[in-house]
């Protein structure tokens, strides 16, 4: 976990901002902590425990932490269960199935009920929520605390480590289950009780895709009854938490003895993801590491093969800053997902993904799950 400190620490770098950018407070909201708890759950230390419900009548917000936080003066946490008070330095913990009214009451009671309102990640707020704070007065403020998300401290990084030892576990046992006979939700099932029996909070998705669904990056549900024959290529991504920082890793398997072309596509793909995580040091940008994937799947014969797709960010959630955008450059601190993929029909859509994290003396390789 995060000590209470450095979390108190992002609050007071985030009303320095607020103060230098003339703005009297923030609104941040958070979602469940499967989903989304957003930067209010990185500001504040607290990850709203419950599911979101449909937003109306007098419940309207049940499911959503809300953080009032002030540019002079104490922050509010709002959530229908404040649970977990000992993971957060704010104090106020205000318990309430009435998130949206008790949340226009707390900004009125901090001075924030008229003139300008940062708000932080408001791609999280609901409309309905936006239509009764009033729309016309709410300022994006998603930046600076972006900035703050995508470098990682060394407790965080350390934080990420940890998780990608859950990541590690469950793919062992779904090694061990992907055989002939075996369904797609028996290898689930065995990944998702390792993980959480190595300490994950939770998974929020072990997809288990196989033969002709294994060519797809994404299906629903994230495994079947289908039962795995002889030669059938795996695609297994583990996605999920420890102490509240995520893990995001994916691997292939056959089933039964691989075919030469099938162990050839799934070695280049390790070798393509090796060769973009080689590529994750500080000053690079995304397209130094999409060209150092062309290169490597070039030279092995794949260049027509490999998708678009490298990778993101990760953090508190599954997918976050940096997001390899065009203008991002990579600095020291910051952790990667890396997940170039190789397509061929016939023989399978391998994808090797890897946690790396970039430091100063170059990339640090953070999963162990052998790549073959």
């Amino acid at each position: 976990m995060i000590a209470l400190p450095e979390i108190a620490g992002r609050l007071a770098r985030l009303r320095r901002a607020l103060v230098e950018a003339g703005l009297p407070g923030a609104l941040a909201v958070g979602r469940g902590f499967f989903d989304r708890p957003g930067s209010m759950a990185y500001l504040t230390g607290h990850i709203p425990p419950f599911i979101s419900a449909p937003f109306a009548g007098e419940d309207a917000g049940i499911g959503l932490g809300v953080a009032v936080i002030p540019a002079d003066g104490d922050p509010v946490i709002i959530d229908t269960y404040p649970s977990r008070p000992d993971l957060t330095p704010v104090r106020d913990l205000r318990a309430s199935t009435r998130v949206v009214a008790d949340t226009l009451a707390a900004l009125r009671e901090k001075g924030l009920g008229a003139g300008p309102l940062a708000v932080v990640d408001g791609d999280l707020l609901p409309w309905a929520f936006a239509r009764e704070l009033g729309p016309e007065r709410l300022v994006a403020f998603d930046a600076p605390v972006a900035r703050m998300r995508s470098i990682k401290s060394p407790a965080e990084v350390e934080a990420i480590r940890a998780a990608a030892r859950i990541a590690d576990a469950g793919l062992a046992a779904v090694r061990q289950a992907v055989r002939p006979g075996v369904t797609e939700r028996a290898v689930c099932a065995a990944g998702q009780g390792a993980a959480l029996a190595a300490g994950a909070d939770f998974v929020r998705y072990l997809r288990v895709h196989s033969g002709p669904w294994a060519y797809g990056g994404a299906r629903w549900p994230q495994a079947m009854d289908r039962v795995l024959e002889a030669g059938d290529y795996v695609s297994v991504d583990i996605i999920g938490a420890r102490d509240g920082y995520g893990f995001d890793v994916l691997r292939c398997f056959v089933a039964g003895p691989a075919a030469a072309a099938q162990r050839r596509l799934t070695e280049a793909a390790g070798q393509v993801t090796a060769a973009v995580a080689a590529a994750c040091r500080p000053g690079a940008t995304p397209a130094d590491l999409r060209a150092a994937a062309r290169a490597r799947a070039s030279a092995l014969g794949y260049g027509d093969a490999l998708g678009d797709f490298l990778g993101h960010g990760i953090g508190m959630e599954t997918m976050e800053w940096p997001l390899l955008e065009p203008d991002d450059v990579l600095e020291p601190g910051m952790v990667l997902c890396i997940e170039p993929r190789l397509k061929v029909d016939g023989v399978g859509n391998a994808c090797v993904e890897e946690e790396v994290a970039v430091t100063a003396d170059g990339p640090e390789r953070l999963t162990v799950t052998p790549y073959q």
